[in-house]
């Protein structure tokens, strides 16, 4: 295919040994991603969209993020981490389906939704579970955790989709996060202290 036709980006250039050679096939993945393409009427770009699409993921984390940790308040810790770990896997499982940018950004406010809904009450829940002066410690965990998921996902999501592709890197993805609401459902049903 020409480059401007990739299916993917893990794009595989073995033989390249010269600096000029890199160069050159740079620029021209920057001229393809940079010319504007037409759809449902609207003209775009690659960089616009991938700006709106992850925009619109961090936008519904921001504004939505409180809004999930009072639900948690009133509605119990367990319902809105198990809905919002629901939330972001099908929102994930829906991405290899579409290339609509508008649909994408639907899926990434909707997975953004889903992570605000479990970070802003995974943390009420260690404040809930904590023992007396351990506080600070438990919080230092959970960061670690989330910063070595945070870290590690998009390198792991990486190198699914140059082994098998994007369809089952995304579905592998939205089934780890179904494992996990199963997983923290009946972990949190064992707890010696449960916050429904």
């Amino acid at each position: 295919k020409p480059i401007g036709e990739v299916d993917a980006l893990p794009i595989v250039l073995d033989g390249m040994r010269r600096a000029e050679d890199v160069e050159a096939i740079a620029l021209r993945l920057v001229e393809a991603l940079g010319k504007p393409f037409r759809m449902s009427g609207h003209e775009l770009s690659c960089s616009v969209s991938i700006g709106v699409i992850l925009g619109a993921q961090l936008v519904s984390i921001v504004l939505i993020k409180p809004l999930m940790g009072g639900l948690s308040d009133r509605a119990g810790r367990k319902p809105v981490i198990v809905g919002g770990l629901w939330i972001g896997a099908l929102s994930v499982a829906l991405v290899p389906l579409t290339q609509d940018p508008v649909l994408l950004a639907t899926l990434s406010l909707g997975f953004g939704l889903g992570f605000a809904a479990v970070t802003s009450s995974t943390t009420a829940l260690v404040s809930d579970l904590s023992r007396q002066g351990t506080l600070g410690s438990a919080i230092g965990v959970l960061r670690t955790v989330m910063d070595i998921g945070q870290s590690a996902g998009p390198a792991v999501t990486g190198l699914l989709i140059a082994s098998f592709g994007y369809c089952v890197a995304f579905e592998a993805l939205a089934g780890l996060l179904l494992f996990a609401s199963f997983g923290f459902a009946y972990g949190l049903r064992l707890s010696p202290v449960s916050s429904s």
